[in-house]
């Protein structure tokens, strides 16, 4: 019996998949200057309405751990700059709105979170590019955070966030 669940154990623990690799999610990259240091980040589109979407950006680990997450939501694919205004992330009223977070552990806790600093006057996010045929898009961002919760493990984080210069480009989930 002892022999069974010694042969059991090791099927189960040679069985297990690596869930650390970084997810087949992925269609583009964002690129941008957070708080003055050059950042870069796997990230996707998709859309929330007919009509409005989100770009959501990843960064990882060397070991495939999720390290950072940042989004913007609720904007349209038009030509024209738009506004990042709330920090409402169940937002009902269509307003675009944006938020960072640190991810910790082994990738499966939330860290520090920073929400829209609403007095900002260049949080925006414009489209650039567009191809319709190939659902690829391109476009800038600036956005400015504050920092909403300390998850107080880790060193002091700073107290605001800025993402400026920020680029991205990739092709659209559907």
């Amino acid at each position: 019996m002892r022999s069974f669940f010694l042969f059991l154990t090791a099927i189960l623990f040679f069985s297990c998949s690596n869930d650390d690799a970084i997810p087949d999610i992925y269609t583009g990259e964002v690129t941008a200057l957070k708080n003055g240091e050059t950042w870069t980040a796997k990230c996707y589109m998709s859309s929330i309405t007919d009509s409005t979407y989100i770009l959501r950006a990843d960064t990882f680990s060397e070991q495939g751990f999720w390290r950072e997450t940042f989004d913007i939501r609720q904007f349209v694919i038009n030509f024209k700059k738009q506004k990042i205004v709330t920090l409402n992330r169940q937002n009902q009223k269509g307003l675009i709105s944006a938020n960072y977070s640190t991810i910790i552990d082994d990738g499966d806790v939330v860290g520090d979170i920073y929400e829209l600093d609403t007095t900002a006057t260049d949080n925006f996010i414009q489209i650039l590019n567009y191809n319709a045929s190939k659902n690829y898009i391109e476009g800038i961002f600036n956005v400015s955070l504050n920092l909403s919760r300390d998850d107080e493990d880790g060193p002091t984080p700073p107290e605001k966030l800025e993402f400026t210069y920020g680029t991205f480009r990739a092709k659209i989930k559907e």
